[in-house]
């Protein structure tokens, strides 16, 4: 299944005009997004000690090569992020990624669709707003809704989820429950 998943996305990619490429898992520099917690080592051998961080996701070696005149590219490979523990998530993981030049973001909404319609056979998808989606399926507006509405409806919809997500992350930040009801 993984072999073959992997030749569709590069035979889908390829069909675009997409340039496969492949970017240094390890880097000097880090991440710089505050939910993004890098994985570090430490070079040893000739000279001294170097610290490196192993890749959260390939972005800033891609956009590296988009400003030095690169074409739209994709590249399929691992990432690792700290704290990426637990059933659904774990430290280390492929990801793909991509930049089309010239592309806006509903180009690449529909790029997306396209990819998922190809991948997973279940027909075209949908496109909801944000609010649409809590609206349908929370019952409340997520730019309108308080603090507490959120938290109300994350408890009743998922109360071990919750209890486990405000310990987690501060039960004051609107972005932790709206997370977790998305």
């Amino acid at each position: 299944l993984r072999a073959d998943l992997l030749r569709r996305t590069r035979e889908f990619f390829h069909a675009r005009g997409f340039l496969e490429v492949e970017t240094p898992i390890l880097s000097h520099d880090t991440v710089v997004d505050r939910h993004l917690d890098p994985l570090e080592t430490t070079l040893t051998g000739i000279g001294p000690p170097e610290r490196l961080f192993l890749q959260t996701s390939p972005e800033f070696a891609m956009k590296r090569l988009l400003a030095a005149g690169g074409p739209s590219l994709f590249q399929i490979t691992r990432a690792f992020r700290q704290g990426e523990r637990g059933p659904r998530h774990n430290p280390e993981f492929t990801i793909v990624e991509w930049y089309e030049l010239g592309a806006d973001y509903d180009a690449g909404m529909r790029l997306l669709a396209e990819l998922c319609e190809t991948l997973l056979a279940r027909g075209p998808a949908e496109r909801l707003t944000y609010a649409d989606v809590f609206r349908r399926t929370v019952g409340i507006d997520p730019h309108a809704a308080t603090l507490e509405q959120l938290r109300q409806a994350a408890l009743s919809r998922c109360p071990s989820a919750a209890a486990v997500f405000a310990r987690s992350l501060s039960p004051v930040d609107r972005d932790v429950w709206l997370d977790l009801l998305l």
